[in-house]
This record gives structure tokens, C-alpha cells and sequence, in this order.
């Protein structure tokens, strides 16, 4: 016979430990948001091959005369783990190429890892384990997000652009990681980095 009393506490037991496990994942994301070129931050322009639609291919950012603006800030990883970096905030439609060490705007397909153009706000957030609120780059479906197994000490460069060639990029941008620690570039005399610390549940920091 089912014992009702006895199936309560282990019902509130394992609520609890639902609850801590998701604490723990949303305290792994950090957000970053620069608001000019700096310190760790750098703007300007890069050419390519093509004219409209980057972020699905890293073939489309062969050197070539369509002009794109750029945000690049760097970030080095403290633990080896795969890592989430993706965009809360942007004036326009943006996309995100992540690069293994610097980014050279003479030809942006050097060192470039992955691309990405729009994130889905709901199956990619979850899978960065954090529910990631006040999207809008352009548009709350214009974020990109990007994913890569980094090892503790490795630095990488995030470079946001915009989807069409001759765009304009302004600030400020909003920048988060996951998957382990770490610090983007930029803070106190250049790139305006605010570093809030953990985003929880709700998307505040905290």
C-alpha cells in the first residue's frame, strides 16, 4: 500500500535538490557589457568575400573588398570545459566569430573557429543551463551564440559583426559566458567592462 505521508518528505527532498542543481548552473553565467573601444576592446573594419548573410559559413569571411564593422574582445578560459558565449544586448541584427587566439582584421578567416548569426532563445539558452532574459540585438531572435571547448589558460577572441556589409555598429554590447570560469578583457580605463558577476535564474544580475 502507498504510504502518502512517507512520499511527501522525499518528494520535498528531491525539489530541494532540483533547486540546487539549477542554482548551479545559472551561477556559472557571466555577462560583460563594453561600451567603447579600449583596453582589451577594439573596433574598425574587416573585408570579405561576401556581401549579405554572415554567420553560417567561416568561408564567407575570405578577404575581400564588402566592408563590415567589428567589436573584438577577448576572454581567457581558468578551467577546461565547454563554453557558451553568446549576446544579451546589440543596436543591430548581429553575428559572432570566435576566434583561437587574436583576431586580425586583414583577413578575418585566420584563426576563426565558429560562427554563429541567431541563436534560438529558447533551445540554445537551455543548453547554456541559465534562463537569459532582455534579449535584443535588432530584435529578441537577432542574438547569436556560440560554443567551444576551451582548456584553463586558453585565450580566445569574440568578434561581434553585423549581418549585412555596411552596417552600422555602435554600442553599447552585452557579452555572456558559461561553462566555466573565466574574464573577458576590457575594465577600469578602457572597454567600459562592467562585469556584474552571475546571472541567476530570472537573468539579474547578481
Amino acid at each position: 500500500m502507498c504510504n502518502i505521508r512517507r512520499l511527501l518528505p522525499l518528494a520535498a527532498t528531491l525539489a530541494l535538490l532540483w533547486c540546487a542543481a539549477t542554482t548551479s548552473a545559472f551561477a556559472q553565467v557571466y555577462t560583460t557589457t563594453v561600451t567603447s573601444a579600449g583596453t582589451g576592446v577594439t573596433d574598425g573594419t574587416f573585408g570579405t568575400n561576401k556581401r549579405s548573410g554572415l554567420g553560417y559559413s567561416l568561408s564567407d569571411l575570405a578577404p575581400g573588398s564588402n566592408l563590415y564593422n567589428y567589436v573584438a574582445v577577448s576572454f581567457t578560459a581558468s578551467s577546461n570545459a565547454t563554453y557558451y558565449f553568446g549576446q544579451t544586448q546589440a543596436p543591430v541584427d548581429t553575428v559572432m566569430v570566435l576566434y583561437n587566439g587574436a583576431f586580425n582584421p586583414a583577413n578575418a578567416q585566420t584563426n576563426a573557429i565558429v560562427t554563429n548569426d541567431d541563436a534560438d532563445p529558447v533551445a540554445d539558452h537551455q543548453a547554456v543551463g541559465a534562463d537569459i532574459t532582455g534579449i535584443m540585438c535588432g530584435s529578441p531572435d537577432y542574438c547569436p551564440q556560440v560554443s567551444y571547448a576551451l582548456t584553463a589558460g586558453q585565450t580566445i577572441t569574440l568578434v561581434v559583426t553585423t549581418y549585412l556589409a555596411g552596417a552600422g555598429l555602435g554600442y553599447p554590447i552585452t557579452f555572456y559566458s558559461s561553462g566555466g570560469g573565466g574574464g573577458f578583457s576590457g575594465g577600469s580605463g578602457g572597454g567600459g567592462n562592467t562585469d556584474p558577476g552571475p546571472v541567476d535564474e530570472t537573468g539579474v544580475s547578481s
